[in-house]
């Protein structure tokens, strides 16, 4: 399950995506995928509990989407305020970010996705939202998850600091507690060969809608206008150091 999720970092899709330098209009259309993306896994992880009859498993959900929707304590709010804040800080307001609008292959991801969660078998659409998650495991990958790496790039390309990328930040290291809490659903209940390749094979599907979530944001950031050092990433720099 590690390994796939590894390896998915490596594939021309996520190349791709890391390989666009960032700039502010850049950065505001990853911020708004993102928000969008987050909802998505809300809807997800949802589903995922009402397809499952054992109690333990929604009750391992529900504390997961507690500290995602209500309140985490490594930040004090629940996760998708986060996000508002960083786009504050990329010149977006928090309208910008409740209203957002999908992108033609982010739109297609999510409903993707959604499929999966919703008419898949209980444990496969558990395996879908987990090996999502897990793309935040710095453990899992070589030179970090997704939100090590793209606040890093963020840092580096904009002039950001950690404490500017309020999601990127809590991201960074919750998604690894996130990742142990939800692993003992597969020990108790993925038991048999059977089962265990048909998680494995769920992780991939989950996994393959990821990278194309990705290759669509990055198709959209190439075809933005706007250089890394222009006038207004200047102006919003300084701004931001204050």
């Amino acid at each position: 399950f590690d390994r796939l999720v590894a390896e998915t970092m490596e594939t021309a899709e996520m190349l791709r995506f890391f390989a666009v330098p960032m700039n502010w209009a850049r950065a505001q259309i990853l911020a708004k995928q993102m928000a969008l993306f987050v909802k998505n896994r809300r809807t997800c992880w949802g589903y995922a509990a009402a397809g499952s009859p054992h109690l333990d498993v929604k009750s391992v959900i529900a504390e997961h989407e507690h500290e995602e929707l209500v309140y985490d304590p490594r930040c004090g709010s629940g996760h998708f305020e986060l996000y508002i804040k960083q786009g504050e800080k990329l010149g977006l307001r928090p309208e910008e970010i409740i209203d957002a609008q999908p992108l033609p292959g982010t739109r297609t991801a999510f409903y993707a996705w959604i499929y999966m969660a919703k008419d898949w078998p209980w444990l496969l659409s558990y395996a879908t939202c987990v090996a999502v998650e897990k793309m935040n495991d710095n453990r899992v990958i070589p030179g970090g998850g997704m939100s090590l790496r793209q606040g890093q790039r963020m840092i580096e390309d904009l002039g950001l600091t950690w404490k500017d990328l309020k999601s990127e930040d809590v991201h960074r290291t919750a998604d690894e507690d996130h990742s142990d809490m939800t692993w003992g659903v597969f020990e108790r209940y993925a038991t048999d060969p059977r089962s265990q390749q048909d998680v494995l094979q769920a992780a991939v599907a989950g996994l393959d809608v990821y990278r194309s979530f990705f290759n669509a944001v990055a198709e959209a950031c190439e075809q933005t206008t706007g250089l890394p050092n222009s006038s207004e990433q200047q102006g919003m720099r300084k701004e931001n150091s204050i």
